[in-house]
């Protein structure tokens, strides 16, 4: 029994699976007929592509994963000024700065938490009245 290529073609169109449903409309309306040839090449460049893009997808997925995995990790080391204020938190602020100030030379401290240059500010530099009206 030899059956119309074109009733082949429709055939197998219409069997293929629930995912391809844009592929088959398209298929189906176009002006004219496919042959059965034809129709397996459109087939399998569609199959390329559906694979092409899930790929991609999967890609993208880990990506996001590693971005999320690599801001996690940021954030959770500490630089500059907010590494002291974590420090202060977990009690390791009682250990020894090393160095000396330089304002006055002692261990201990730093210039800016120097008692003796905040007295000496005080000292040199009263705070005056003045009039403006003078």
């Amino acid at each position: 029994m030899h059956m119309d290529e074109s009733i082949i073609v429709s055939s197998i169109i219409d069997k293929l699976a629930s995912s391809w449903k844009d592929f088959k409309k398209n298929l189906k309306h176009k002006k004219e007929d496919i042959s059965l040839e034809q129709l397996g090449n459109h087939l399998r460049l569609e199959e390329e592509y559906r694979k092409q893009d899930a790929e991609k997808e999967t890609n993208v997925q880990e990506k996001v994963h590693m971005v999320e995995e690599g801001q996690s990790n940021r954030t959770s080391k500490k630089r500059g000024k907010d590494k002291d204020k974590s420090q202060a938190h977990d009690g390791h602020k009682n250990k020894k700065m090393k160095g000396n100030c330089f304002f006055c030379g002692k261990a201990g401290h730093f210039k800016k938490e120097c008692r003796l240059r905040r007295k000496t500010k005080i000292t040199s530099h009263p705070q005056k009245k003045t009039n403006l009206w003078q």
